[in-house]
Order: C-alpha cells, then sequence, then structure tokens
C-alpha cells in the first residue's frame, strides 16, 4: 500500500484496531477496501454491517473476495 500510495501522491491512514463496532472508520476516510472478510460466517456478518455503515455516510467501498462463500452479491 505505502508504494503504491507513493507513486499515486496520496496518503494513507491505517488503524489496525478492531473498527467494525463503528461507523465504517473516521469521518474523513472516503474509501474503505476490503479483501477476505468473508471466509467466516461469524466474521462476514460482521463485516458487512461495518461495510454497510460506512457506505451509508459516504464512504466509497471495495471489497476484493475471490470465492468468499459467505461473500453477498448484492450491494
Amino acid at each position: 500500500m505505502a508504494i503504491n500510495a507513493t507513486a499515486n501522491a496520496v496518503t494513507l491512514a491505517v488503524n489496525e484496531g478492531d473498527l467494525l463496532g463503528g461507523d465504517g472508520g473516521d469521518a474523513d476516510a472516503d474509501v474503505i477496501l476490503a479483501g477476505d472478510a468473508f471466509y467466516d460466517p461469524e466474521m462476514a456478518a460482521r463485516m458487512l454491517g461495518f461495510l454497510r455503515r460506512a457506505a451509508d455516510r459516504g464512504a466509497h467501498v471495495l471489497v476484493g473476495d475471490p470465492g468468499g462463500g459467505t461473500c453477498p452479491t448484492d450491494g
């Protein structure tokens, strides 16, 4: 991520804490990336709620989850 950010002259803010109970990140997070987040039904439920709350507050949410058994196909 750091190499890509440097190449594109953008700044990243990374929070490695458990954010899934929140509103989808800080109010200034415009984009949320999620990868391989739907591999487990319990994690999928938490992640989906988090990502929907983030999208509802205006964040652009991108999910990459190839073959994720519990990955929703709508939204």
